[in-house]
């Protein structure tokens, strides 16, 4: 019987009819589409080695404890598979409005969390599978092993055996679930255990006291300091999406150029576009700040059968009123830097720590005050999420997939944010916007392409030159960014975009 924890369950808290916190993303394959019967065999064979997707939540009355995972009585694999015909020459937008559509749906709470849908129709014969998960039942990184149930690292075309027959476990009553909570590690007698053994160890109580306050800054000064955006507002049900694609080894020349990791690259690319977007909107860009949340892996190694978030995260500011690529990602290097050596992550650790002493309901009162001066004050303009994927193809019932781009929620009051994918060489961008206040996210995503390929021509052109010695050795540019005394001057590429007109 698991439970969730806190920082599982907040992703439940944060549902309402304008948000779904849902995570999930849009696989292109090599043709021919198997049949449904076939993938339904497929997934069948897999579901032994991740019962989580077999699992529903159970609420306990009064939400006295959080919701415990238990075996779906009534689960049914053909229930969580969908189909759909394209019409016929439908593009690429019509696939991503379609998958953006299902990816945005509700999911029912009263079965496992989480739908495959798949698409045929495309041209040259291909076919895609989208998918989605909700936030609670995994994070970035683990919603890869939802792929996991349909792909193969080999080119196997063979159907698997039929798996067993499966029996479900009852559900354990609620008072059980209650009584549980009471007895177990996280209980209420868990401060009281500690207060020991912070009479025992009174230094070490006073260096991690110290440390939770420091650790708790950083999230201060998001609060405090964050100003209103036009990235931020009122929000509704329905989204739309944008892709953005780059090639891997790209991306790492660059960072090799100029002192950067791919992370540091694509969040620079990332801050180009949404720089676009402002400006075509004819926005001033003069002393503006768009803070993203960037999440932070915080597993050592996979953990099997540890399907819940173990994430934290950054805050950092994308400098979009820095106009030369090559300075958003040398601003963004360092901030990066910054947080790694003052451990900004950590807050989020604690605050979900001092969530596991305090009853659920005072949790859940708390979590709701948060969001409202979170609201108010502008903790975060955007949502910036990179996770990493296998460098090598992989494989549904013998059919390669070429693509796969992800898909991120929005949470409520943020309009637009961007998830990171890299597989088998290439980097896949998902740009998410609300419907009705951001109909034009494609700027976004085509921004972070013409980012990406500015500083790909910089890095090719500076190879030689002295003007990008500093930074290819990890150091700010000489003289702000201006060429050094006597260096050869390196031709800027041409933008593709006009970037000061208003978008009507």
């Amino acid at each position: 019987m698991d439970q969730l924890e806190p920082r599982d369950s907040l992703f439940l808290d944060l549902e309402n009819d304008e948000v779904q916190s849902n995570i999930g993303g849009l696989s292109i394959l090599e043709g021919p589409a198997p049949t449904l019967e076939e993938l339904i065999r497929k997934i069948e064979s897999r579901l032994d080695d991740s019962p989580r997707y077999r699992q529903r939540l159970q609420f306990v009355p009064l939400r006295l404890t959080s919701p415990v995972w238990v075996d779906d009585e009534s689960f049914d694999v053909h229930n969580h598979l969908i189909h759909e015909h394209l019409p016929e020459k439908a593009g690429m937008e019509h696939l991503r409005q379609s998958f953006v559509d299902f990816a945005a749906e509700h999911l029912d709470r009263e079965h496992p969390l989480w739908q495959v849908c798949v698409y045929e129709g495309l041209p040259d014969g291909r076919w895609a599978l989208g998918w989605k998960a909700h936030h609670a039942l995994v994070d970035g990184i683990a919603a890869t092993e939802l792929i996991g149930l349909l792909l193969d690292f080999v080119r196997d075309t063979l159907l698997p055996a039929r798996s067993p027959e499966w029996q479900p476990q009852p559900p354990p009553p609620n008072r059980s679930v209650v009584a549980r909570t009471l007895r177990g590690p996280q209980g209420p007698a868990r401060p009281l255990r500690d207060i020991g053994k912070a009479i025992r160890s009174p230094r070490k109580a006073a260096r991690l006291g110290r440390e939770t306050m420091r650790t708790l800054l950083p999230i201060g000064r998001s609060i405090v300091t964050a100003d209103k955006s036009p990235l931020n507002g009122p929000i509704g049900a329905r989204r739309r999406w944008a892709n953005a694609h780059a090639d891997l080894a790209e991306i790492k020349t660059i960072g090799r150029a100029f002192g950067g990791t791919v992370n540091d690259v694509v969040l620079a690319a990332v801050a180009g576009g949404i720089r676009d977007l402002l400006i075509s909107r004819g926005e001033s860009l003069d002393g503006l700040e768009v803070r993203s949340m960037v999440p932070v892996a915080m597993r050592v190694e996979r953990e099997p059968g540890r399907w819940c978030n173990q994430v934290s995260a950054v805050f950092v500011d994308l400098p979009v009123d820095q106009p030369d690529p090559l300075l958003r990602l040398e601003n963004l290097r360092e901030q990066m830097e910054r947080a790694k050596l003052e451990n900004d992550h950590t807050a989020g650790e604690v605050l979900f720590d001092l969530a596991n002493y305090l009853p659920a309901p005072v949790w859940k009162l708390g979590e709701q005050i948060a969001w409202r001066v979170a609201d108010t004050q502008r903790l975060m303009n955007t949502i910036t999420t990179n996770v990493p994927g296998p460098q090598h193809p992989m494989y549904c019932l013998g059919r390669e997939m070429l693509e796969l781009y992800p898909f991120v929620m929005l949470a409520k009051n943020i309009r637009t944010t961007t998830a990171i994918f890299s597989y088998n060489g290439g980097v896949y961008f998902g740009v998410t916007g609300d419907f009705r206040t951001v109909p034009d996210v494609e700027v976004v995503a085509r921004g972070i392409e013409d980012a990406i390929a500015e500083l790909q021509l910089m890095a090719a052109a500076g190879a030689d030159s002295p003007t990008f010695a500093g930074a290819a050795n990890g150091n700010s540019l000489p003289n702000g960014g201006a060429p050094a005394p006597g260096a050869k001057k390196t031709k800027r590429p041409t933008r593709k975009h006009a970037t000061s007109t208003k978008a009507g």
